[in-house]
């Protein structure tokens, strides 16, 4: 890819060449000097060199990616022209010495102050040669190619105070001119960046309306694709020409307009945007140059807003929810006490004695699932101890081989010894529910398998969390009927399930768990070929607020 602003230094260059040679062409034949016929023909000749060099470097330039040897061979090229037409047209006397110092000034600023140092040392070195050839036509009668004979002038005693002069300007002009390139280049490292990485879109218009800066975010929020500088130039109208763009070109058309907060649609997708228009004013505060226009995605701050009321309702439910479960407890139990009372009654007769068991089971089966919802609703404090994760599995999988669901599915178990610092009886039960969530999806056929990583570095995590780059992974993998994708994101909510007997507790308590000990569960589930559910753990787990290694060993640390 070409370098924008190279590629805009040469052909501004050679544009510029062309109108020089132009303008020049005309000044010396017109001029009040009265020059020769005979000085006419060779500049010709350069001008039409200088005229077909332009073209070619123009072309050049269009066609390859390598801007900057062009460009210094422009600089090359017009050092030998200059030198030439400066030659032919009065030596240090010539009214063209001008253009030595206008290409150390564009060598200064568009290559380096290196290469404006080194224009000015060889204009000196051109001067000085054209002093010494026209003082010697002057003196010793030297015939010079190309220069007329009326063109020398005979008083010599101002040459070399002329010499000293233009050689000065020359290097004065080339170091001013560094200075200045490299304060406009630290300006625009400082305020470019800053610009760039602020963290909102960023629209900059001059007072005809056209773009004088725009940033990629802008490009993001808008989800326009392209590089910044190929809208540099252009009017409002050609940035947002997308219909969904209508509304927000309508209202910055307005003159009284300053913010509002707009609803677009990027990539289609939609976004809650505000827009914010400033004046851009002139020193005097009375004439308008522009104006700067930030566009500000609130998409993330309002979903936050959106989530958070969310939570507060949970929240309130929650409290609700708690003193309906504690006054359910307590009838529950008098109703579960009265059916075992009357079932040990003789005057029951068999057959409703079967209804009381009933009754009972029913009860301990309420008072259960009350049990589970306290557990999830009343934090237990989170007690870590050293665990081998290995024998943690190992216990995990017998229990599952003893289940009924475990009948004709194969369990397989890939995990090394690993050490972590958790609550090794919590860790246990999420592994339980997960394990009998995988056996239940099976359905008696298929395969399980149980696998245990190290992590080794943030990006193996979800999110990137730096918390869980030491950390480690559990894997339960089956090919069992899988999750819909409609019922991904409800999966961990409390009470939510898709068995006719389930209630909804297990993958919302492992949830919980596993987030109290500063982890992750994902899921990723193709309904019909299977699930892999992934624990992500840190290594250690704090306790509470405590800072050092957990102490105390777990029945599971060899």
């Amino acid at each position: 890819m070409q370098d924008e602003p190279l590629l805009r230094s040469v052909i501004v260059l050679s544009l510029g060449r062309l109108i020089i040679c132009t303008v020049t062409f005309i000044f010396i034949v017109t001029n009040q000097m009265k020059i020769q016929t005979e000085v006419v023909s060779p500049f010709k000749i350069s001008l039409f060199v200088a005229i077909a060099a332009s073209v070619f470097f123009i072309l050049i330039a269009i066609f390859v990616n390598r801007l900057r040897p062009v460009l210094i061979s422009q600089f090359v090229f017009d050092y030998i022209l200059e030198s030439f037409v400066i030659y032919i047209t009065g030596g240090l006397i010539s009214p063209l010495v001008f253009l030595y110092l206008v290409s150390t000034v564009l060598a200064s600023i568009w290559l380096s102050s290196t290469a404006g140092i080194v224009y000015a040392s060889t204009t000196t070195v051109a001067f000085a040669t054209t002093y010494i050839l026209y003082h010697q036509a002057a003196t010793k009668n030297l015939v010079l190619p190309f220069v007329p004979e009326g063109i020398i002038s005979l008083d010599t005693a101002e040459w070399l105070p002329r010499l000293v002069l233009n050689s000065g300007i020359a290097f004065v002009i080339a170091i001013l001119s560094s200075q200045l390139a490299r304060a406009s280049k630290r300006l625009s490292l400082f305020y470019a960046p800053v610009l760039e990485n602020i963290g909102e879109g960023v629209l900059a218009l001059d007072h005809n309306g056209k773009t004088i800066f725009v940033n990629n975010e802008l490009l993001n929020i808008l989800g326009i694709k392209g590089p910044t500088h190929s809208f540099v130039g252009k009017p409002l109208e050609e940035i947002l020409r997308r219909p969904e763009h209508l509304l927000l070109k309508n209202l910055l058309k307005k003159e009284d307009f300053r913010t509002t907060e707009t609803e677009i649609i990027s990539d289609g997708k939609r976004k809650n945007v505000e827009v914010r228009v400033s004046n851009l004013i002139s020193g005097n505060r009375k004439h308008k140059t522009g104006k700067v226009i930030l566009f500000i995605d609130l998409t993330l701050r309002r979903e936050m807003e959106k989530i958070a009321r969310h939570v507060q309702r949970l929240s309130e439910l929650e409290e609700v929810s708690i003193g309906l479960a504690h006054e359910l407890r307590n009838p529950l139990a008098s109703i579960r006490g009265c059916a075992q009372q009357l079932e040990r009654s003789d005057f029951l007769q068999p057959q409703y004695k079967g209804l009381m068991r009933i009754i009972q089971r029913e009860s301990d089966r309420l008072n259960d699932i009350i049990d589970q919802f306290f557990h999830l609703t009343r934090p237990e404090p989170i007690v870590p101890v050293r665990t081998d994760l290995r024998l943690l599995l190992d216990e995990t999988v017998n229990l599952l081989k003893t289940r009924q669901e475990s009948a004709g599915v194969e369990i397989e178990l890939k995990a090394p010894c690993v050490i972590c610092h958790c609550d090794a009886d919590k860790i246990k039960q999420v592994f339980l529910n997960i394990g009998i969530n995988s056996l239940e999806a099976l359905s008696g056929k298929g395969k399980l398998v149980i696998e245990l990583k190290e992590i080794q570095s943030a990006e193996e995590t979800p999110y990137q969390l730096p918390s869980l780059k030491d950390g480690v992974v559990v894997s339960f993998t089956d090919n069992g009927c899988g999750i819909r994708s409609k019922d991904l994101p409800k999966i961990f909510t409390p009470f939510f399930t898709t068995k006719p007997d389930g209630i909804g507790m297990g993958l919302a308590i492992a949830n919980k768990i596993v987030a109290e000990h500063g982890g992750v569960i994902t899921v990723d589930s193709s309904f019909g070929k299977g699930s892999v559910f992934k624990i992500f753990l840190p290594r250690v787990t704090r306790a509470g607020h405590s800072t050092g290694l957990p102490e105390g060993v777990s029945k599971y640390d060899r």
